[in-house]
């Protein structure tokens, strides 16, 4: 329709669509208890794995690895679920036991699950190594007393010696003295 002295324009106007897929925001953490136990200590591995997408994921498995220099004591390292769904979060959990004194690295824990639609295929992800410490027990050592002496005053005297064993586990560059640990007062 055409008003008179009134120009009309036609606007076309086109829409543009993206598709962008939905795709899995997984995150897995892995962490233990302390950082730095005794050799006869337990430490407790925890794995946990987050869905931070919109969909479920099916077909979800955790594995964790244990190195040679522990023992699996308690729980399981591996765990499968057929589903897991959004903002839902899994903890796969477990006890290690040290077989040996020293510094060891952890290695990282992976999940596995089916990529939600219109992906496809099985996804992967790692979570980061954890660092663990292990350390001697001390045992003290019984003091003997020495045999007692008379004083010229007639006071017994019995000297007792004591061994003190320090084990410090700060920072391996920083000196070591008595007065910074508090144990003597200058």
């Amino acid at each position: 329709m055409r008003i008179e002295g009134i120009e009309t324009i036609t606007i076309t106007i086109l829409l543009l669509f993206f598709i962008t897929p939905v795709t899995a925001q997984v995150e897995i953490i892995k962490e233990t208890n302390h950082i730095v136990i005794f050799e006869n200590e337990e430490l407790v591995v925890t794995v946990k794995v987050k869905n931070y997408g919109l969909r479920e994921l099916t077909d979800v498995v955790i594995k964790d690895f244990v190195p040679d220099e522990f023992k699996l004591i308690k729980g399981s390292k591996s765990i499968k679920i057929s589903q897991l769904n959004a903002e839902e979060t899994v903890n796969l959990s477990y006890a290690l036991k040290p077989l040996k004194i020293g510094e060891y690295k952890l290695p990282p824990a992976v999940v596995f699950y089916k990529a939600p639609p219109p992906l496809t295929g099985e996804v992967s992800k790692k979570s980061k190594s954890v660092y663990v410490r292990v350390v001697k027990v001390l045992t003290p050592t019984p003091s003997t007393p020495s045999t007692p002496k008379v004083s010229g005053f007639g006071a017994v005297i019995t000297i007792y010696t004591l061994v003190v064993t320090l084990v410090y586990l700060g920072k391996r560059d920083e000196s070591l003295c008595a007065p910074r640990l508090g144990l003597i007062n200058i």
